[in-house]
């Protein structure tokens, strides 16, 4: 099953909702609040691993398309036919 992102975002809001209230209601008692305030930290966590992966893919995406860029590939080009020409043209030189 998959889940569109104003569902993920509505989700999210309910849960964030439900932990404070929770955390309203027995945050400060020692046995209850502990558990309350863990499992927010663990949901809140979990939402900034997923936005940090969501980044490091947007990074390496970036980087993967600047890598493959006409630009670069036709100074690849360049390089395999000077390279072709040199091993032609000079064979003692490597």
């Amino acid at each position: 099953m998959t889940m569109l992102v104003g569902e993920f975002e509505t989700s999210l809001e309910t849960a964030r909702a439900a932990y404070e209230s929770a955390i309203t209601a027995v945050g400060q008692h020692v046995a209850l609040g502990g558990a309350i305030w863990e499992g927010y930290r663990v949901l809140e966590m979990g939402i900034l691993d997923a936005l940090t992966v969501q980044v490091n893919l947007c990074a390496f995406m970036e980087l993967w398309s600047r890598m493959f860029s006409p630009s670069f590939v036709f100074l690849f080009f360049i390089f395999v036919l000077f390279f072709i020409s040199v091993l032609v043209f000079c064979p003692n030189a490597l």
